[in-house]
């Protein structure tokens, strides 16, 4: 099995063991980390969890009077950011973590201040259902093989 060769681009002169600067080797791991996992539904989970919490923590200074809904509505909010988490750091288990997602941004409608007034509600939303419909890439066959 023969890999494909590496072209790299090295500056006239530069010895042949050159190595690229290291902003470009740190963009492309975290480019391969990024693509091997669901990115954009964790992040979008992530903030609809900031937004949810955000509106319950305003009213933290008022939380004796309050009682336990902000408490609840924190908590919710700071549920699906864990879920956005989770998606990230455990993209094999994106399924059941994307229902989650989805099912604590649908309570956080009636906990925090309409679901983060909607907009986390919705980001929420659409972060858990692209977490659930994230498929890893197959590697490809080679094409000598066969």
């Amino acid at each position: 099995m023969s890999e494909q060769p590496r072209i790299t681009v090295r500056p006239p002169g530069a010895p042949r063991e050159y190595r690229q600067p290291w902003p470009r080797r740190a963009r492309g791991a975290f480019r391969a980390w990024r693509r091997s996992r669901p990115f954009w539904g964790g992040l979008w989970t992530i903030l609809g969890g900031l937004l949810m919490a955000a509106g319950p923590l305003t009213a933290i200074k008022v939380i004796l009077v309050a009682g336990t809904t902000v408490l609840f509505g924190v908590l919710v909010g700071v549920l699906v950011l864990a879920m956005g988490l989770f998606l990230w750091f455990t993209p094999q288990l994106r399924q059941v973590v994307g229902i989650l997602a989805v099912l604590f941004s649908l309570v956080s409608l009636i906990t925090s201040d309409y679901g983060g007034f909607v907009v986390g509600l919705i980001l929420g939303t659409v972060g858990g259902a692209m977490g659930f419909a994230w498929s890893p890439v197959q590697p490809r066959a080679s094409e000598g093989a066969g």
